[in-house]
């Protein structure tokens, strides 16, 4: 079960992050533009292009007086209003990002202030059949209005020792240069009710938002850290929450959607 101070793999992330450098550094780098190409050409996940800046101060309400007071322009300062009307859970952004950065070096003030979201990106997915030498692309959203309509994607994250555990994403962001998410986790109920035979014959599993001292979960990751797009249901059986939402969810185990892996360069 996923806690606030899990460790992702840290070390295996600089690792790929060394690497991606090397790879934007040469001719295929230069000459892909689109997130799908580059993720084909280079093996791993990348975010779409198509990025906006916004201030990071500004998610904050307790920092009113610095965004009032610092460099950054009004349109940046909206951006990030409107994230956190839209998004209210993104008031914790600035803290767990200042928890997650302690892993890497420090950089400028200045640059800590600013971050860019897109609304999708594209996952290098680990699928037992693809070859050594493919990879298998999946498009991961999360955005509040995709064809006026919500879509935030789950997804299975890679943990220490192996193991697998589910989040649903709420913002793909880039910060300091690295491409990051901001995730809802999802806990594995261990002793499903009676009604969930049928589903686990089937090999679903039971899911339910993790909570953390009576609170909602949440956490910065690495986008290196997801592994694949997790297709979960709501439990349509289960009564909803006392906002009117989901509480339970099952994952829908099937076999990855027929077609053909691209090969890596």
């Amino acid at each position: 079960m996923p806690t606030a101070d899990v460790q992702v793999k840290h070390e295996a992330i600089r690792r790929a992050a060394k690497q991606l450098d090397r790879f934007e550094l040469s001719a295929a780098g230069r000459q892909n533009k689109t997130a799908f190409v580059r993720a084909a050409a280079s093996g791993f996940s990348m975010l779409a292009a198509s990025a906006c800046d916004a201030c990071l101060p500004a998610l904050d309400p307790s920092k009113a007086a610095q965004v009032a007071e610092s460099r950054h322009s009004g349109a940046r300062v909206r951006r990030a209003q409107d994230l956190l009307g839209k998004r209210p859970e993104l008031s914790r952004l600035p803290a767990l990002l200042e928890q997650y950065m302690k892993n890497w070096p420090a950089q400028e003030e200045e640059d800590r202030a600013l971050f860019s979201f897109v609304s999708s990106g594209v996952i290098c997915s680990a699928q037992a059949w693809v070859p050594d030498d493919h990879v298998a692309l999946e498009t991961v959203r999360a955005t509040p209005h995709f064809h006026q309509r919500p879509w935030f994607d789950c997804v299975r994250v890679a943990m220490d020792g192996g193991a697998y555990c589910y989040a649903q994403v709420r913002l793909l962001f880039i910060y300091l240069g690295q491409p990051l998410v901001f995730i809802r986790w999802l806990d594995v109920v261990l002793n499903p009710p009676q009604s969930d035979v049928l589903a686990q014959r089937c090999g679903c599993l039971r899911l339910t938002w993790e909570t953390q001292r009576g609170q909602p979960n949440y956490q910065v990751l690495h986008l290196h850290s997801i592994v694949g797009v997790e297709f979960v249901v709501p439990d349509f059986v289960a009564p909803l929450g006392a906002d009117g939402e989901p509480q339970f969810f099952h994952t829908c185990p099937t076999k990855f959607p027929p077609r053909r892996p691209a090969r890596l360069q």
